[in-house]
């Protein structure tokens, strides 16, 4: 039960990277800056170190700052952009990006649309302001916080003018972005 044969028990497994390392011979590598000198008998020899970022970011969402990392989504972005490009009869635009949980909606957002926004992929977008928040147990709480992030006039009372009536968020926004009519506000509600 659960026994191993014993030649396959007295041998040692071997990994792939150590395979390659000792196939060098008996080493001792010294990190220098980007090289690696390995001291050995005569003569010295030299390895150049590679660094490789790992664009995996396991179950963590992409953030804006990943977006080299972030590809293969181009036609969906490019759907998000038409989708935003759109204005309603009293100028609003909505996108809402909507899946099964896991399924990259954050990622597609954060390291995908945002980027493509500021890279001005809309009309006018790179001036854009962006506010995320995550709305969590007190939502009002978090879209002041987020709001007063951009904010370029911040308010004192900002949880006050956001609960007052059903106009509260469009007289904070009044408030807190400059007063140029093509200044607009990308507001993301991440779940």
């Amino acid at each position: 039960q659960g026994a191993q044969p014993a030649d396959k028990a007295a041998v040692p497994r071997e990994r792939p990277a150590e395979r390659v390392i000792t196939s060098l011979g008996p080493v001792t590598p010294i990190l220098d800056g980007d090289l690696t000198y390995v001291p050995g008998d005569e003569p010295t020899e030299r390895l150049r170190v590679l660094t490789i970022d790992n664009p995996y970011k396991g179950l963590r969402a992409f953030q804006e700052a990943d977006a080299g990392d972030f590809f293969g989504r181009e036609a969906l972005i490019d759907q998000f952009l038409a989708r935003l490009g759109e204005h309603t009869a009293d100028g609003v635009r909505f996108l809402a990006v909507v899946g099964p949980s896991g399924s990259g909606k954050s990622s597609a957002v954060r390291a995908g649309l945002i980027p493509a926004l500021r890279q001005d992929k809309l009309p006018g977008s790179k001036f854009w302001f962006v506010a995320e928040m995550i709305p969590g147990p007190h939502p009002f709480d978090e879209l002041g916080a987020a709001l007063l992030q951009v904010a370029v006039n911040a308010p004192t009372d900002i949880a006050q003018q956001l609960t007052g009536d059903e106009a509260g968020l469009l007289r904070m926004m009044d408030h807190i972005l400059p007063a140029d009519p093509n200044t607009e506000l990308v507001l993301v509600i991440d779940q």
